[in-house]
């Protein structure tokens, strides 16, 4: 084996793939290009929480609140229910309180996790050749439990 295949075969090992065959076809479909590589999670830090929260933010509904709090996750997309939950809970069971009597305001989007999953595949953001702990792999993942879940209930009817 000459170096230039056993420097590719370490890349693709790098990439966590077995062979430089399947690192080249996961690569065409869009996998990323290192092992540490990941979408970009936007995060702002500090982030104000629920029940601290005073001065004009004391009178802002839920989704006011959220649309001014997590601007950055809105902008990028990746925000949904879930990431609300998991890190300022009350304000979670707040939004979902005040959902049961008001609509959401124009121009503020928070999905539920479910629903953002749904809406990351249709823009082809599942990839089932990307590296494990990605975005991709994560949604293609999702839908992938989906459909067994619905394929296992058939077979129960």
């Amino acid at each position: 084996m000459d170096n230039t295949a056993h420097d590719l075969n370490a890349l693709a090992g790098n990439l966590g793939y077995t062979s430089f065959e399947q690192a080249k076809i996961a690569l065409e479909r869009g996998a990323p290009t290192t092992a540490h590589e990941k979408p970009a999670r936007v995060k702002a830090q500090p982030r104000a929480l629920w029940e601290d929260r005073k001065g004009t933010d004391a009178k802002l509904s839920p989704p006011e609140f959220i649309a001014k709090h997590y601007a950055a996750e809105m902008a990028a997309g990746t925000l949904h229910r879930g990431v609300i939950a998991k890190e300022d809970k009350p304000l979670a069971v707040k939004l979902a309180s005040w959902l049961r009597t008001h609509d959401m305001p124009e121009g503020v989007d928070i999905p539920t996790l479910p629903e953002w999953i749904t809406r990351q595949a249709e823009a082809g953001k599942a990839k089932a050749f990307a590296p494990a702990g990605t975005e991709g792999r994560r949604i293609y993942t999702a839908l992938w439990n989906r459909r067994r879940r619905a394929e296992r209930r058939e077979a129960n009817l």
